[in-house]
């Protein structure tokens, strides 16, 4: 089954998007978000339950947010 990929994490308004739901996966696990942003600090088996957690929103969110900016376009 072929993947579809609609979305690059080059893209900056992408990017903000992945970091700040990283920010939010960590707080609901209970990790403390390090303030210079390195992560290498923490336990792999926790960066792991953001990153299945971020792999199965962002999706979805991208989705939801896509079709929000196509509703703006039309009332425009």
């Amino acid at each position: 089954m072929a993947k579809n990929k609609s979305w690059d994490v080059r893209d900056p308004e992408v990017r903000q998007m992945v970091e700040g739901m990283k920010m939010e996966l960590a707080r609901e696990f209970g990790l403390g978000v390090p303030l210079d942003g390195y992560w290498g600090n923490c336990a792999s088996k926790e960066l792991g339950k953001i990153g299945s957690q971020l792999k199965k929103r962002l999706p979805v969110l991208l989705e939801r947010s896509s079709m929000q900016k196509k509703v703006r376009k039309k009332r425009n």
